[in-house]
């Protein structure tokens, strides 16, 4: 039986920083640039909700960045999914959970939570340690590991 590959959600600032080519905390850009190149080696399927073409296009990426980032889609391991009513109604509640605690969480964030949820990602990475990082583990009583993406370590014997 073929195993699954592993699934990764991108939310916007992963591939803002990938499409900038930002310069950024040390391992940070390593772990995204570990991905892509599993990505193109067809090891890992990557998805994302429709909302990060608006996040991504909206901000000042060159037009050779806009037509990498359109070209991306093209490839049948880059998925990104619409938003449908499954989807909108778990954003709701998300947005509803954390607003009874207090905290307000963006429309985009919470669709890119749900989407994620709903698809059963192995890991959703985001940059955004301000809103999503810190609710690694745990959305709205949702399991989902909220992380940087990240690249190996080294590992030496006898350490």
């Amino acid at each position: 039986m073929p195993t699954r590959k592993s699934l990764y959600y991108w939310d916007s600032p992963i591939f803002i920083s990938w499409l900038q080519d930002e310069k950024r905390k040390p391992g940070e850009m390593e772990g995204v640039f570990e991905l892509a190149t599993k990505f193109e080696k067809k090891e890992i399927v990557l998805i994302t909700s429709v909302v990060t073409l608006t996040e991504v296009l909206e901000t000042r990426i060159s037009p050779q960045a806009a037509k990498i980032f359109e070209r991306f889609f093209k490839r049948r391991r880059a998925v990104l999914i619409n938003l449908d009513p499954r989807i909108a109604s778990l954003a709701g509640s998300i947005r509803a959970y954390y607003l009874q605690k207090g905290k307000q969480l963006s429309t985009p964030d919470s669709q890119h939570l749900a989407t994620a949820i709903q698809h059963k990602v192995d890991e959703l990475h985001t940059f955004d340690e301000d809103d999503l990082l810190p609710l690694n583990g745990n959305v709205a009583n949702h399991p989902l590991v909220i992380c940087k993406p990240h690249a190996p370590q080294l590992r030496f014997e006898g350490m």
